[in-house]
């Protein structure tokens, strides 16, 4: 008995030069998604702090000082307006008149020169309103110094 072996196998299908990217591809992409994820974000900086915060619009809100406290020729005032004295009054009563500070210690912060003389000048040539306010002291007092260290940080 003797078998018989067929010769004639069908031909063997030769890969596509298409499959051979595709399956590369696919074991790229599954090794990509095993990998662990990336670490999270670095966490956002802390938001400013209420004095910073505070210092900024206050001294936004000082532009109502200008014309009195602004360095010749830009004074165009010979004495602060009732609106600037508000505004110094309400700065000390809250706890922010130390902000003024920052137009001393930086007379072009604004861009233009101010004049030191006329801004420590506020807290005595405006009359504060609430008696506390008045004795937490004046201008030159709180900006004198030591009471200054604050603003190197």
């Amino acid at each position: 008995m003797t078998l018989a072996v067929p010769t004639n196998f069908p031909a063997t299908p030769s890969p596509s030069p298409t499959i051979i990217p595709l399956l590369l591809l696919t074991s790229m992409l599954a090794l990509a998604s095993a990998a662990p994820p990336p670490p999270p974000p670095p966490p956002l900086p802390p938001p400013p702090s209420p004095e910073e915060e505070g210092c900024s619009t206050g001294l936004v809100a000082f532009s109502i000082c200008l014309p009195y406290v602004s360095a010749p020729p830009n004074n165009v005032s010979s004495s602060a307006s009732p609106q600037c004295c508000d505004l110094i009054s309400s700065a000390f009563e809250n706890g922010y008149a130390f902000c003024l500070c920052y137009l001393i210690r930086e007379p072009l912060i604004l861009g233009f020169p101010l004049n030191k003389t006329r801004i420590l000048s506020l807290s005595s040539f405006c009359p504060l309103r609430n008696a506390s306010s008045a004795r937490s002291g004046s201008l030159e007092s709180l900006c004198s110094g030591s009471n200054l260290a604050f603003l190197d940080s």
